[in-house]
């Protein structure tokens, strides 16, 4: 990688910058996850670069929700991840006929 940004001379955080200067909130929040779900691709050393400074750059920024980028990131936990799986639903049992 140090190789490949000697020979690159692009500035990926000001790229990126601009490229989110124009979203709304909810974009960047959607962004975000476009972003993290590329991530877990497999994609080359140039791709990678451009998400990780798009990444950090939603991660720092003040107007996002931490707590709301970290529940985008780890998924659903607890409690909230068994009901969204529908296993805590009071109403799961089919009704029976009263003998």
């Amino acid at each position: 990688m140090k190789n490949h940004n000697q020979l690159d001379n692009r500035n990926y955080d000001k790229e990126a910058r601009e490229m989110c200067k124009q979203l709304s909130t909810s974009e960047k929040y959607r962004m975000y996850e476009i972003v993290l779900n590329q991530l877990t691709k497999r994609v080359n050393d140039i791709r990678d670069l451009e998400l990780h400074a798009v990444k950090n750059l939603l991660e720092n920024d003040r107007t996002l929700d931490k707590y709301r980028l970290r529940k985008i990131a780890q998924g659903e936990t607890g409690m909230s991840a068994d009901i969204s799986n529908h296993d805590l639903v009071a109403n799961n049992k089919p009704k029976r006929k009263k003998s």
